[in-house]
């Protein structure tokens, strides 16, 4: 299993995300068990193609499970949606997942 987050390239400091900030929070996610391997990474990348290459090179014919922030109007008009190009690309099956997630 590859956990993962990608890093949208950027030179505008108001959108740049800090990574080891991001790395250290990547490496707390609590994992379902010590049996179950996951290989976690961070890269910078454009997104969508980030999660199909990796979903390529990790042979991933099971399920890719993604987080969505559920913008719209003139937010996904200017950033597209990220889920909605890699739910058309992808050669498996594809859940979102709206973020932030919050627990009850």
């Amino acid at each position: 299993m590859a956990l993962f987050h990608v890093i949208v390239p950027t030179e505008d400091p108001w959108f740049q995300q800090d990574a080891a900030e991001v790395r250290e929070k990547l490496n707390q996610l609590p994992m379902p068990g010590a049996e179950v391997r996951v290989e976690r990474r961070l890269t910078e990348r454009i997104p969508v193609f980030e999660i199909l290459h990796v979903a390529a090179e990790t042979s991933a014919d099971i399920l890719i499970v993604q987080g969505t922030q559920g913008r719209t109007g003139l937010g996904r008009a200017l950033l597209g949606s990220v889920a909605e190009q890699v739910v058309q690309r992808a050669s498996c099956p594809v859940l979102t997942v709206k973020m932030p997630f919050r627990e009850k």
